[in-house]
């Protein structure tokens, strides 16, 4: 029988506060995504799902293969903030939305690559790599599904 001393157990619990505090923490853009995105648009649950799974997809590419992205860590913060810049302009270019075919996979893209770099920092085994990359794929849904409503809760409080 494997008992478990309270400093490991302590351990273990700092390192779940920790993850989820990360997971929270980095999700902050996804709300940012869907509420900018939103404003403009019709919030949609496609996008959501988008978030959620190439949030999920990267996560695991990120945590699986964590140490030789790392070295890489600036070029995929970069690449994912040019990936908003670039919806950002495109939004402001083109008022009425006619195809939503490429936007949808760039937020998708540009948010799970956040979340990737965030789990570069994870050194984690396949069996957590899967409950990492799971958790914040759901955070980072939530939090863009959060910010559509509330662009939409912008739209409803400006025609009064």
């Amino acid at each position: 029988m494997l008992v478990k001393s309270k400093k490991s157990w302590r351990t273990l619990k700092r390192g779940r506060m920790l993850f989820l505090f990360t997971a929270f923490s980095v999700s902050i853009d996804a709300y940012v995504a869907g509420l900018a995105y939103s404003i403009g648009n019709k919030p949609s649950l496609k996008h959501v799902a988008y978030v959620f799974a190439f949030t999920f997809i990267i996560s695991l590419i990120a945590l699986f293969i964590g140490r030789i992205l790392s070295a890489y860590e600036l070029f995929f913060k970069v690449f994912s903030a040019l990936l908003f810049v670039f919806l950002g302009v495109k939004n402001l270019l083109i008022k009425e939305e006619k195809s939503d075919k490429v936007s949808a996979p760039i937020i998708g893209v540009g948010v799970g690559m956040d979340a990737g770099v965030a789990c570069l920092s994870f050194a984690v085994s396949t069996y957590f790599a899967f409950a990492i990359a799971f958790v914040m794929s759901v955070f980072h849904g939530v939090f863009f599904l959060v910010g559509q409503h509330c662009a939409k809760l912008l739209k409803t409080a400006k025609r009064t």
